[in-house]
């Protein structure tokens, strides 16, 4: 594994504690919905449905475009428009992911490197990445 891996690794490590320390400051003022923590992980689950709702939508949009007849090309543009518009969708996950993350009171980073080593055996063996497991 190189030195450059080990070094983004060290430093999500700290970006993502940051996070999480963050949203767990934040969420003793503004979330709501706390006890039970099943609660707040059903209240949590709404969440990422109206997330995965809008991405469906937009990725819907292009499937009726190709299927119109749409130039292939034209429509991944309007596409990668419309996902820079929506640049809030990553945030929304990433504040969801850190709610959960300290719920279930885990080191997202640590849980992050166990899938890009699962991952890497099966669909990158021969990079640095498989290295990780």
């Amino acid at each position: 594994m190189s030195d450059e891996l080990n070094d983004l690794i060290a430093r999500a490590r700290d970006g993502a504690s940051a996070i999480q320390e963050l949203q767990d400051r934040y969420d003793v003022v503004g979330w709501q919905i706390k006890d039970p923590s099943y609660a707040q992980v059903r209240h949590i689950l709404l969440h990422l449905m109206k997330i995965t709702a809008d991405v469906a939508v937009i990725v819907e949009h292009v499937e009726h475009e190709l299927h119109n007849g749409t130039d292939p090309t034209d429509a991944a543009r309007a596409f990668d428009n419309v996902l820079q518009e929506r640049s809030d969708l990553g945030a929304e996950l990433l504040f969801h992911a850190s709610q959960f993350a300290n719920l279930s009171h885990c080191n997202v980073v640590v849980e992050v490197v166990k899938i890009y080593a699962r991952n890497a055996k099966r669909f990158a063996p021969d990079s640095e990445f498989n290295a990780l497991g």
